[in-house]
């Protein structure tokens, strides 16, 4: 699924190749969902890219997208293994 392939671009392909993926899925009519929206938070929490990681997030609370139990266990599990002494970037 798009989703899965999503969690996997930005380890392979940085942050441009993850926006132009997104880009693609708009243009392909495929909503955004809360599995796209954790699906890209990990993303950014395993490149240790926290601070648009947290902004991500808060997008998701301004949207009222709801994300489901797993997905926050995921998020927090990601959370707590990073560093918290890493800069934020």
């Amino acid at each position: 699924s798009y989703n899965k392939m999503l969690r996997l671009l930005p380890s392979s392909m940085g942050a441009d190749g993850t926006k132009n993926f997104l880009i693609e899925m708009s243009k392909r009519g495929l909503q955004f969902n809360g599995h796209t929206y954790a699906a890209l938070i990990a993303a950014l929490l395993n490149q240790q890219r926290l601070r648009e990681a947290v902004e991500m997030i808060m997008e998701v609370g301004r949207k009222k997208i709801v994300l489901s139990l797993e997905s926050y266990g995921s998020l927090l599990q990601l959370c707590c293994s990073k560093s918290l002494d890493a800069p934020l970037r």
